[in-house]
């Protein structure tokens, strides 16, 4: 049996130990020892400072988890923020531009509901942007998410995205059937605008049975 000459790292006195020994206790000071082997050298620790240096490292570790989970987070609840902003600030603008098409046109009681409607979807818009924003700024966008800002539905009778101005009008340049057909099964437009959409629509029927027939003949 290797015999190894070591020194307490408590008391400073040099005790003899066998190599094969891995706890044991001063016999001068009384300290609990451990024996700290690696490749090419031994060491006597105290195995208090043993154990409280693994509780360290446990607890550091695991702080250190719990930090960067709270961190990553916290980050996609901005960035959820960020995407549910930036929606809301297109939904707002279309909303306006739809506005100021409306008050371009002649004043009926179905523009004037539809004006009204747009109004009040502005100022929600406007409310939820300005709740985000305050959110994104003050970084505190989990108590924001936890909290629930008023959540956005679409109002009933506000129109899907075929049925928009820019829609009607791409439509009207490219393809004027589908734009007469979109008028014409829309039951909030004006009866004197049914009439032009299916005046063009008749006008580009006969257009092409005419061109149809010339070839024909």
């Amino acid at each position: 049996m290797n015999l190894q000459r070591m020194t307490c790292p408590g008391c400073g006195a040099s005790i003899t130990i066998p190599d094969d020994l891995a706890q044991l206790t001063c016999t001068f000071c009384g300290s609990s020892l451990r024996v700290q082997r690696g490749e090419g050298y031994a060491a006597l620790k105290l195995a208090e400072m043993l154990e409280q240096a693994i509780h360290d490292s446990s607890s550091q570790t695991q702080d250190t988890i719990r930090a960067q989970t709270e961190a990553t987070q916290g980050e996609l609840r901005r960035l959820q923020l960020n995407q549910e902003l930036a929606s809301v600030q297109l939904q707002l603008a279309s909303v306006q531009a739809e506005i100021r098409s409306l008050e371009r046109e002649r004043a009926t009681s179905t523009t004037r509901r539809q004006r009204r409607e747009l109004h009040e979807q502005e100022r929600a818009l406007r409310a939820r942007s300005a709740a985000l924003s305050a959110a994104l700024s003050s970084g505190e966008a989990s108590q924001a998410m936890a909290a629930g800002l008023p959540s956005l539905r679409p109002r009933a009778g506000t129109k899907p995205w075929y049925r928009s101005l820019g829609c009607l009008i791409v439509l009207l340049l490219l393809f004027p059937p589908a734009w007469a057909l979109l008028l014409l099964t829309d039951p909030e437009q004006h009866k004197a605008v049914k009439l032009i959409a299916l005046a063009v629509l008749v006008v580009y029927a006969i257009a092409i049975l005419g061109n149809l027939v010339g070839r024909q003949g």
